[in-house]
């Protein structure tokens, strides 16, 4: 399999999906305190001929953003997204940006599998990928943020109406989910996609 983890943190899900496919992972992340061990991560774990460190933020369009780390009272907050409600104090740097369907054609891959975890800019990754999805489906593990998708100004109704468009499913705890349930969540929760 050829899967992209986008937001890939600590690199946890990129070396779980290394070891389970026996495939190639591209794993998105743009934190820079976080990217020294999420190397260190794919080293320890022996993969780092196939899990590949991709130090950028995926959105809809290739270009730069500034990248927000949000310093809260249970930890961080890193996104593209600026939330005052996120955290008490945040600052930014600028961050390369790159969209899935760009990277697929730069590299010539075919993807089988999405791990999306944004931090808010789910609909923009989701769109920049309009085309690798129509023509592969790929299964996609979809997390959800409500609160900064909504401070980034895009809607859960947008994000529903647009799998829908793409053809999916949205799976949560095993059972398909209903539009009211998806659209007006408050809290986080993570999803999975496969192709009706």
């Amino acid at each position: 399999m050829t899967v992209l983890d986008i937001g890939a943190h600590f690199g946890l899900f990129a070396v779980f999906f290394q070891k389970a496919s026996n495939g190639v992972v591209y794993a998105f992340e743009p934190t820079r305190e976080t990217l020294k061990v999420l190397k260190e991560t794919i080293t320890i774990n022996k993969c780092q001929d196939k899990v590949h460190v991709e130090e950028m933020a995926v959105d809809k369009e290739a270009g730069s953003a500034n990248f927000f780390i949000h310093q809260t009272v249970g930890g961080r907050g890193n996104t593209l997204v600026q939330n005052a409600k996120l955290g008490m104090t945040s600052s930014s740097y600028v961050v390369k940006v790159i969209s899935v369907d760009l990277f697929v054609k730069e590299k010539g891959i075919e993807v089988d599998c999405m791990k999306i975890d944004a931090e808010g800019a789910e609909l923009g990754v989701l769109k920049g990928a309009a085309e690798t999805i129509s023509k592969r489906k790929p299964i996609i593990l979809l997390s959800i943020h409500p609160e900064p998708i909504q401070s980034r100004g895009d809607t859960l109704t947008e994000i529903w109406d647009l799998l829908q468009q793409y053809g999916y499913k949205v799976i949560l705890d095993g059972k398909e989910m209903e539009r009211n349930s998806f659209c007006n969540a408050t809290e986080l929760f993570d999803v999975h996609l496969i192709s009706r």
